[in-house]
């Protein structure tokens, strides 16, 4: 027998998938939950084999973020997102997070329920839909690790001085301020910023600054201690 629940903010669609499934002689509903911490609570109880998990909650990742404590309670649970939302990011993070499948809400109850009976006995293959968005948003982030990569090189190549002032546009600092803080002429700054627009082969300060904003540069280099 297949042990399932779901938690979903949308009370009446709990219901409705338990009338749905209710006559499947292979299904026992464990029941429902419409926040985080009834679900958590739902989980810890009955311990179902599956769970069919709203992504957006009481937040828009709240589903997503609450696999993990899911997982602490019971580490072999099989989770199901359940969405309206044909996002990538969101079907990445979910499988990221440790979910086993994902559907649309949208999808006709007998494809919810086919994932179900596909879960339980491990026959998980995922829709060409959804492998599409896993393998382009691993591509993304394979090409965004290597811009990174080439943002560091860069930074390597600039001054001391270079280097601060950049870190000081980064973080939002007028040219005016950092020349305060540094006491020299606005002028001065103007020109260690030129050369630095130069050597990225970028046509102005703020369009780097917002493309190494993407790749969270400063945030990397803070984090590593740099």
């Amino acid at each position: 027998m297949i042990h399932w629940a779901i938690c979903d903010d949308a009370e009446y669609l709990c219901k409705s998938f338990e009338w749905a499934f209710e006559k499947e002689p292979d299904l026992v509903f464990d029941g429902f939950a419409t926040d985080e911490q009834s679900c958590l609570e739902l989980v810890k109880e009955k311990r179902p084999e599956i769970l069919l998990q709203d992504i957006q909650m009481e937040e828009p990742t709240t589903g997503i973020e609450i696999i993990p404590k899911l997982k602490e309670i019971v580490p072999d649970l099989k989770i199901i997102m359940l969405t309206n939302y044909d996002d990538d990011n969101y079907v990445f993070s979910a499988f990221v997070n440790g979910a086993t499948d994902y559907v649309l809400k949208t999808l006709p109850n007998g494809e919810i329920l086919q994932a179900l009976r596909n879960v339980s006995e491990n026959k998980t293959s995922l829709r060409p839909e959804i492998a599409k968005k896993l393998v382009q948003k691993s591509s993304e982030i394979q090409k965004q690790n290597l811009s990174l990569v080439y943002s560091i090189n860069m930074l390597t190549k600039l001054s001391t001085s270079e280097f601060e002032v950049l870190r000081q546009c980064y973080y939002g600092e007028s040219y005016k301020q950092i020349a305060e803080e540094r006491f020299v002429d606005v002028s001065t700054i103007r020109t260690l910023a030129s050369r630095i627009i130069k050597k990225f082969e970028y046509d102005s300060m703020k369009n780097l600054v917002k493309a190494l904003s993407k790749l969270k540069v400063f945030e990397y280099l803070d984090s590593q201690g740099l």
